[in-house]
């Protein structure tokens, strides 16, 4: 049993980055959003690590702190933050500059290891639909999480909601431009994804893992077929 001390707080409520102990949410048609899903046990001993980590950043966290604490606390699986990260709906600028720290040190590896004395063109062509193509590839699957939703999961999930609730689920793909390491580092974005589409659906495991798993291969599918178009574009120009 998941310990006790934390009930289902309004969307406006502040979330410390030290918070009192996990308890599933009730459904609550009021928070638009069913009732939580059982933690994995795992998920558990997980919470507390992460609630330590982000305890530096501050009590009660704004601006980049916050982003930052949200993100340590979601790579650790604690599911409070997509729940409260989906019912507000004025943190879209929030989450989406949550997506940008977990892209942005990949992106400048990819500037700063690169050779623009050879096919200069070519070279910033790359670049550019490279950063193109993780900001579209970004929108491509949410969008299409979001029309899947209802007939994967059972439940209707906006755009906005699935967003920001899997914005600061991200938070290991910042190492991701390690040579190999930051491959196998970046892998653990899927039990995190997981774990905040599980709070915000109260779906079970399996067919979460398969919605996730739907959506990104209609996602890659697409920008397959956009990437060769972006760099003779950009080479273009």
């Amino acid at each position: 049993m998941p310990p006790p001390g934390y009930g289902a707080a309004p969307a406006s409520a502040p979330f410390a980055a030290s918070a009192p102990a996990y308890s599933p949410y009730a459904a609550s048609p009021s928070q638009e959003l069913p009732a939580s899903a059982p933690l994995w046990d795992f998920q558990q001993q997980l919470i507390p690590v992460g609630e330590s980590v982000a305890a530096p950043l501050g009590s009660n966290p704004g601006g980049l702190m916050k982003i930052l604490a949200w993100m340590i606390r979601a790579t650790m699986l604690d599911p409070r933050v997509a729940r409260q990260a989906a019912l507000d709906k004025g943190g879209n600028l929030a989450a989406i500059g949550a997506f940008l720290i977990s892209m942005a040190p990949a992106w400048l590896y990819l500037i700063l290891m690169g050779n623009p004395t050879l096919y200069t063109s070519i070279y910033h062509a790359m670049i550019i639909s490279s950063v193109l193509v993780s900001i579209l590839g970004m929108a491509a699957t949410i969008l299409v999480l979001a029309a899947l939703s209802k007939s994967l999961l059972g439940v209707s999930l906006s755009a906005g909601q699935l967003m920001r609730a899997l914005a600061y689920a991200q938070g290991a793909a910042v190492f991701s431009f390690i040579p190999v390491l930051g491959t196998l580092i970046r892998l653990w974005t899927i039990p995190t994804s997981v774990a905040a589409v599980r709070e915000i659906s109260g779906a079970e495991t399996v067919k979460v893992v398969i919605f996730i798993v739907v959506g990104g291969a209609v996602t890659v599918a697409m920008l397959m077929l956009l990437y060769p178009i972006l760099m003779r574009t950009v080479v273009r120009f």
